[in-house]
C-alpha cells in the first residue's frame, strides 16, 4: 500500500527556526530568503535602487532635512556616531530647525547656516540658553516723586538667541530700595557668553517679590542700563525662569504628539515644555532604577527601556509625568534595536524581542527563535526600522523582516550602516559605505522558499511537478533524505516529470525565483496533480 502523498504548497509564509522542519506548519519554510511577506503569495522583494548621492563612507546615521529645498530632493545630514535627529516641533517656526543628540552635547540649526556647504551640517550651535553668571551692581538716582516710598526690589537678566530662544535668569541681584520711579543704574551686566551660542540679545527684569516683569531687551554686549521705567509699564511676565539649558550628555532625542520633547542620560529621563526643544528644566525629570539605553513613542504612552527592565511613561503636562515599571525581566540589549511599531514598542532583550504597550510587555519571538538561536544573532549589534509594517532588522550576521502580525520572517541580503524612515514619502533609505538608495524599489530579487520536510511511510520518489507563476522562469529542487534528488528550470504552468530517482523517505522542495509564485505540487502520478 501506497503512503506517500501529493505535495500542494498554495500560501507561502516565513521562517519558523524555533520548530524542527518536520513539525512546521504546511506554508512555513525552512528557508525564506528575500520573500514579500504577509500575502501568501511567493514574491520577491524587490532591489534596493541607488538614490543618486552619497554621504562619507563611515556614515552611522542619516537624516533628510527639509526635503522641499534642493529642487525637492533635500540635503542628507549625515554623522559618523548614532545620534538621534528631530524636526522643530516649534508651530510656525520660520527659521528651519533642526535638533540632535548623540555628537557629543545636544545641537541644533537652522536652513541658513546648515546647508551652507557639504557635508551636512555644515553649521550647528549648542542646543539649549546657557544662565548668565551675575555680577550686576545697581545704584538708585533720585526721582520726579521725592515722596514716593521706596519698595524693595531686585533683578535678573537672561539670554536670547537670535531666534527668540529665552533662557533661565541669573541669580537675584543685591536687594535695592527703590521708589516708584526713581532711576536705577545697573552696572556690569552679563557679557556675551562663552560657547556656541547664537545669543543676540538679554532681557532685564525687575521683581519687588512677586514675579519677575520685563523692564526691557537690550543687545548682548550691552554694559550698563538704567531702569526707570514705572511699575504699571511692566507687563510681561518671564516665562523662562525654569528653563535650563539640556545636560551635555542628553541623547536619545524623540519628540512625543503633544510638542514636548524627551531624552535621557545615565538613568534620567528628560522632558521640554511643549513646543519649546531649548529648554530642559531640571524639574521635569524622571529617574529609572537602571541606565535607560532608550526610548520610543507608542500610542499608549512613552516607553522607556532600561538594563532591566521598561517602563511606561505616560502624563499630558512634561511636569506631572509618570513612570509605571512594566512587568517583565528584560533589559534592552541595543538602543538602535528599539522600533515604534504605532500601537506598541519593540526591542531586543536577552531572550527575545520584547513588544511593550500599554501596561503589558512580552516576548514575542519565542516561537520563532530558540534563546540559544536569538543569542547567536548578537542582538547587541541589532539595527532596526519600521518598513510596511515590518521590522527591518540588520545585524552583524545578516538581516530579517519580521512580519509581526503573523509571525512571518524572511532573511534578507541586505547589509547597511544606517537607515531613515520617510513617512511623508513612505520611503526607507539605506545607507551603506555611504551610498545612499531606496529599500525595495528596483528590479525584482531572486527569492528562495524551501518547504517543510514531508515524511512517508514508504520510500517513494516525486516523479511529476507542477508550479504556477505569473511568469517563468523558475527553479524548482527537490531534497530527498536531505539530498538533492532534482533540479528542475519551469518555463510554464504545466505539469512535467521529474525523471527517475532513488527512492527516499524525508522530502523538502525548494523554490528559487525572481517571479511570483502561487503554488507548488509535488506527486507519484499527474493523475494526482491539480
Amino acid at each position: 500500500l501506497r503512503v506517500t502523498q501529493p505535495i500542494a504548497i498554495r500560501s507561502f509564509g516565513g521562517e519558523q527556526p524555533a520548530l524542527d522542519g518536520r513539525i512546521l506548519p504546511q506554508d512555513k519554510a525552512q528557508i525564506s530568503r528575500n520573500m514579500r511577506l504577509g500575502y501568501g503569495r511567493l514574491e520577491p522583494l524587490k532591489a534596493n535602487q541607488a538614490e543618486g548621492r552619497t554621504v562619507a563612507a563611515d556614515t552611522q546615521t542619516i537624516h533628510l532635512y527639509n526635503r522641499d529645498a534642493n529642487a525637492g530632493q533635500g540635503f542628507w545630514l549625515q554623522w559618523d556616531g548614532d545620534v538621534d535627529v528631530i524636526n522643530s516641533p516649534v508651530i510656525d517656526d520660520v527659521y528651519g530647525r533642526v535638533f540632535w543628540a548623540g555628537d557629543g552635547a545636544p545641537k541644533m540649526s537652522v536652513a541658513s547656516i546648515i546647508t551652507a556647504s557639504p557635508p551636512y551640517p555644515a553649521n550647528q550651535y549648542l542646543l539649549g540658553i546657557p544662565q548668565p553668571t551675575n555680577g550686576t551692581t545697581l545704584v538708585v538716582a533720585g526721582g520726579a516723586d521725592p515722596d514716593a516710598l521706596p519698595v524693595s526690589v531686585v533683578y535678573a537678566v537672561t539670554y536670547v538667541s537670535a531666534y527668540g530662544e529665552e533662557g533661565p535668569p541669573s541669580l537675584p541681584s543685591a536687594v535695592v530700595a527703590r521708589p516708584d520711579g526713581h532711576g536705577v543704574t545697573l552696572s556690569n551686566l552679563p557679557g556675551v557668553p562663552t560657547g556656541n551660542y547664537n545669543i543676540a540679545t538679554k532681557r532685564i527684569y525687575r521683581s519687588d517679590g512677586g514675579e519677575y516683569l520685563l523692564v526691557a531687551e537690550v543687545a548682548v554686549a550691552t554694559a550698563s542700563y538704567v531702569d526707570t521705567i514705572v511699575d504699571a509699564d511692566l507687563l510681561s511676565v518671564m516665562e523662562s525662569e525654569s528653563w535650563d539649558a539640556p545636560d551635555a550628555a542628553l541623547i536619545g532625542l524623540t519628540q512625543l504628539p503633544n510638542g514636548v520633547v524627551a531624552g535621557h542620560f545615565d538613568n534620567v529621563l528628560c522632558f521640554t515644555p511643549a513646543y519649546i526643544p531649548h529648554a530642559w528644566p531640571t524639574s521635569y525629570r524622571l529617574t529609572t532604577e537602571s541606565k535607560i539605553v532608550g526610548i520610543a513613542q507608542s500610542a499608549n504612552g512613552l516607553i522607556v527601556a532600561t538594563e532591566s527592565f521598561p517602563y511606561l511613561c505616560v502624563g499630558s503636562d512634561p511636569q506631572s509625568m509618570q513612570l509605571v515599571p512594566l512587568d517583565i525581566p528584560q533589559g534592552c540589549l541595543s538602543k538602535r534595536s528599539i522600533v515604534d511599531m504605532g500601537s506598541f514598542v519593540l526591542f531586543a532583550s536577552p531572550d527575545g524581542l520584547v513588544a511593550a504597550g500599554g501596561e503589558d510587555a512580552k516576548v514575542i519571538t519565542k516561537s520563532i527563535f530558540t534563546k540559544a538561536q536569538w543569542q547567536a544573532l548578537n542582538p547587541a549589534s541589532f539595527r532596526a526600522y519600521l518598513y510596511d509594517g515590518a521590522y527591518l532588522c540588520f545585524h552583524d550576521s545578516g538581516a530579517f523582516s519580521l512580519d509581526i502580525d503573523n509571525g512571518d520572517l524572511t532573511q534578507l541580503s541586505d547589509s547597511v550602516d544606517c537607515a531613515q524612515y520617510d513617512a511623508i514619502k513612505d520611503r526607507l533609505y539605506l545607507c551603506q559605505e555611504g551610498v545612499i538608495s531606496e529599500y525595495d524599489t528596483g528590479n525584482a530579487l531572486t527569492a528562495v522558499f524551501r518547504s517543510r520536510k514531508s515524511l512517508s511511510n514508504d520510500q517513494t520518489a516525486y516523479a511529476w511537478g507542477k508550479v504556477d507563476a505569473d511568469a517563468y522562469p523558475v527553479t524548482l529542487r527537490v531534497y530527498g533524505d536531505g539530498a538533492l534528488r532534482h533540479s528542475k528550470t519551469v518555463m510554464s504552468n504545466r505539469a512535467f516529470r521529474l525523471g527517475s530517482s532513488r527512492r527516499y523517505r524525508v522530502a523538502e522542495l525548494e523554490i528559487e525565483t525572481s517571479n511570483t509564485v502561487h503554488s507548488v505540487q509535488l506527486a507519484i502520478s499527474v493523475r494526482e496533480l491539480v
